[in-house]
């Protein structure tokens, strides 16, 4: 499981290693909806989703993998970690508030029992405004 940390930036970019590949991520803050947007390229820039909401409780990619191996096969999900009834974290809310976690494939196979909660949940991904 990785765990990303937030820094005080509304923009900012990583580049990670996910399932063995490297992926490069862009977190985008929007003030007028007052959310996160995720952005996700190949190592080369080549990008496999644009501006998927980052939504609490919800595997953020689930019904985009199927036959689309440009996104990395594990799940991306925020978690609350204060009970919070929120949806959306906002700018300030993360890392406190909220994480934004993904699991590898290694995760998930380890702790399936985990995964069908998540699927309770209805998928919300949007496009930014």
């Amino acid at each position: 499981m990785i765990q990303f940390e937030f820094p005080d930036e509304p923009t900012w970019v990583t580049t990670e290693s996910l399932d063995g590949v490297r992926y490069q991520l862009t977190f985008e803050y929007k003030e007028r909806p007052d959310s996160w947007y995720l952005t996700i390229a190949d190592q080369n820039g080549v990008i496999a989703y644009r501006g998927a909401r980052l939504t609490t409780a919800v595997d953020l990619f689930r019904n985009y993998k199927r036959g689309n191996d440009s996104l990395p096969p594990g799940i991306f999900f925020v978690v609350s970690l204060t009970g919070s009834q929120a949806l959306d974290p906002t700018f300030e809310s993360f890392n406190e508030d909220f994480a934004f976690v993904y699991l590898t494939r290694d995760d998930i196979d380890d702790r399936a029992d985990l995964v069908p909660s998540l699927e309770q949940f209805p998928l919300t991904v949007t496009s930014p405004p």
